[in-house]
Order: structure tokens, then sequence, then C-alpha cells
């Protein structure tokens, strides 16, 4: 478990299936890989906690240390395929705008550095997603052009973060 200012960062768990699901079938989600059916929407969720089965490590649920409100999900995350390990972030709905991702960001930022060991990290964003842009711009992440896309077909940033980025 990390911990922040606002935030306590642990690894998600069945409580947290919901959140997820009612995240990637709604509308808000298809920046993200979501805006899917129930059926993948599940399969999605899923596959997020099993994430750290196979690795060790994934995105940690967002805590609200006020009230234990799930307010979204922030971390490592390198599914077979990638071409890069990526730290990544979500919002749920009604928790914008209140600095919940840049400090979740910020923190698994820190933790792939520091306990991973990642010199070099990136942040999948599509081209769309201002808010989130945003937020890579406030952990210190730069736009690189010449890294590899893992989706070359889709409206897709690469944010980088490493040893000359600051956060």
């Amino acid at each position: 478990m990390l911990e922040t200012e606002r935030l306590t960062l642990s690894q998600p768990d069945a409580n947290c299936v919901e959140a997820l699901i009612g995240f990637y079938t709604s509308e808000r989600s298809s920046m993200a890989g979501g805006n899917v059916s129930e059926p993948e929407a599940v399969t999605r969720s899923y596959s997020m906690l099993g994430h750290w089965v196979h690795r060790g490590y994934g995105l940690f649920a967002l805590h609200r240390k006020t009230d234990q409100a799930l307010v979204g999900m922030a971390g490592p995350f390198y599914p077979a395929r990638r071409p890069e390990v990526e730290v990544g972030w979500i919002l749920f709905e009604g928790y914008e705008g209140a600095g919940y991702a840049t400090e979740g960001a910020r923190a698994a930022v820190q933790f792939a550095r520091e306990i991973l060991q990642w010199q070099t990290m990136v942040h999948y964003i599509d081209e769309r997603n201002a808010p989130s842009i945003a937020v890579a711009q406030r952990i210190g992440a730069y736009l690189d052009v010449d890294a590899v896309s893992p989706k070359p077909n889709e409206p897709l940033l690469v944010y980088r973060t490493d040893s000359i980025s600051t956060t």
C-alpha cells in the first residue's frame, strides 16, 4: 500500500470490480479503451486484477482518505504484447478536477522508479483526452513522437517519463 496526502493506493480486489465495470461500459471511458459491452467490461476488469497475479504489480485502487471512496486507478501496467512498460490512470465518474489523477499518477511513477526500478516508462493517451494529457504534463512527462504505439491505427499519443523527466 502507498499513501499520498489525500489518497491510499492499494492492490485492487473484488470490491473494485463493479466500479471498473461501470467505468468500462460508460461513454466516459471511450478514450481509455472502454465504452464496451458489459461482458467485455467484466473481462477487462478481471484482467486488471489478474495483472497483479501475473506481473506482481498493476494499477492501484485509489481511495480517498477522508471517506475511503474509490476514486479511480493508477499504476504500472505491462500487458502482453505491449512495446513498453506503462504507468496509466483512470478516474471514476464524479471525481474529476480534484487532482486525484495527478496525485495517484505521481505516486505510481515513484513506485515504478523505486520499487520496479523502471528507468523509463510511457503513458498511452488518446489524443482527444485533454485532461489526461494535462496529467502527463503535470507529472513531468513529455511527448515522445518517436515511441512505438501499441495501437498504430488509433489516435494515440505516447508521453514518456524517464531520467530527464521530473515529477
